[in-house]
């Protein structure tokens, strides 16, 4: 399963790829099956705490570890095509992920394959360490045939820190709601809302969907603020992306730490 937290706000993409649902491969002049070659590119390891915030547990590509899907344009020749990323074949202990461009029938394509090996921490939370196994490209049609997409191990350690983890937050503040979404609205980036959000919704309570910068990548989130005590409180589910804390390392007890620190900064302003 791939998690979006709505398929109606994708966030600010990488023009080098996109990530989409895989298909199957197509036989003769469309065929996708490629010879693959050993790789030595360096592995990733994915740290994830017990933690009773992480929403949907179990229901990720691995384990709670989540893929975002992207596309975008590209173009051949003045054609216009396409270019995705996307992961495919998912097996107990490894998956393909395919860089692919294309008119839509034929193409050209790379294609990896991952192993991962997950090891159980004794805290409850775990680690899902992946390492490139192999390289393969192909190229479809008779004549006229795409070149094969740059698509290298540095372009494949980009897509593995694009996985994430859907996580709850709860932040206080000491301010009402109507400040508090003020300061959302005057310091995150508002994203594409749903009918009837972005607007008190009665009882001084706000509903409202916001991204912020997270490292070099953008932190999706949809919010609610209500009153509580004297102040108010924050309820936000964001998708919070990979990023390496270490070489070769994203730990998301760091990460989750640093994004709750940078919704509390909003919050309490």
């Amino acid at each position: 399963m791939r998690f979006l937290l709505n398929s109606s706000w994708m966030m600010p993409l990488p023009v080098a790829a996109a990530l989409m649902i895989g298909a199957s491969a197509h036989a003769g002049i469309l065929d996708t099956n490629v010879e693959k070659t050993p790789v030595t590119a360096a592995p990733l390891t994915i740290i994830v705490p017990a933690d009773a915030g992480i929403q949907h547990p179990g229901r990720g590509l691995v384990r709670d570890i989540g893929v975002q899907d992207r596309w975008a344009p590209a173009y051949r020749n003045g054609v216009a095509m396409s270019y995705n990323v996307r992961n495919e074949q998912t097996q107990a202990t490894d998956f393909v992920v395919h860089a692919r461009v294309s008119n839509g029938t034929a193409g050209s394509g790379v294609k990896y394959t991952v192993a991962y090996e997950i090891k159980d921490n004794a805290d409850g939370g775990y680690s899902a360490t992946f390492t490139p196994r192999d390289r393969g490209s192909y190229q479809q049609g008779l004549i006229g045939k795409y070149p094969v997409p740059n698509f290298g191990d540095a372009d494949l350690h980009d897509y593995l820190l694009d996985f994430g983890l859907i996580y709850k937050f709860e932040v206080e503040s000491p301010y009402p709601t109507e400040a508090v979404n003020a300061n959302f609205v005057r310091m995150a980036k508002a994203a594409i809302s749903r009918p009837g959000e972005g607007v008190e919704i009665g009882g001084r309570i706000f509903q409202n969907r916001f991204a912020i910068p997270f490292g070099n990548k953008s932190l999706p989130f949809a919010i609610e603020i209500y009153p509580y005590h004297t102040g108010s409180k924050v309820v936000a589910y964001a998708r919070v992306p990979a990023l390496e804390t270490a070489p070769g390392v994203a730990d998301y007890t760091v990460l989750l730490a640093d994004a709750k620190r940078q919704l509390e900064r909003i919050a309490k302003d």
